[in-house]
């Protein structure tokens, strides 16, 4: 099932740079700007079980310093690692960081089975602004359509993600 309505892209890496560099044609690449300009939330892996990656049997792991490096390969030289490091640095400033994130009117839903849940606030810091934890969900299980066969847990947060979002709308 094609989510996004792109096309497939070749795996090898030049084709996949390529496909990269393009402005405005796809989701992936506004995510990796996010990514290179802010966020830092690579999923990378040091293990030598984890690839290999792009078909390269000689490298079986995807180490942060190989992502960070990307950036630079499709937006830019500007786009180091010095660069990259210092941008997510202000971000966490700026925002305070997971454990100093001070805001309200904002939900923060993670599945159980969510790699990027790590990196999530897992812990409700205040009441206007819930963490809501999804017991045997991956990424984004809560912005999918609606199905009879959803588990419990997410047809329960799918309600608590409404109810906060009505209250918030209408009072």
């Amino acid at each position: 099932m094609n989510v996004y309505n792109e096309s497939c892209v070749d795996i090898d890496y030049a084709s996949y740079l390529e496909y990269m560099r393009q402005p405005l044609t796809n989701s992936d690449r506004m995510w990796t700007w996010q990514t290179c300009t802010e966020f830092g939330y690579y999923q990378s892996s040091d293990s030598p079980t984890a690839g290999p990656w792009f078909g390269d049997k000689t490298r079986s792991s995807m180490p942060i310093d190989w992502l960070v490096k990307e950036c630079g390969q499709i937006f830019g030289d500007i786009y180091d690692s010095k660069a990259v490091y210092a941008a997510i640095g202000k971000t966490n400033a700026f925002y305070g960081g997971v454990a100093g994130f001070k805001t309200d009117r904002v939900i923060f839903p993670n599945g159980n089975h969510d790699p990027w849940s790590r990196l999530g606030n897992l812990h409700s810091q205040n009441p206007r602004s819930p963490s809501i934890v999804i017991d045997g969900t991956a990424h984004c299980g809560d912005m999918y359509v609606e199905a009879d066969d959803d588990l419990p847990s997410l047809k329960k947060a799918r309600k608590l993600i409404e109810r906060h979002m009505t209250a918030w709308m209408y009072h």
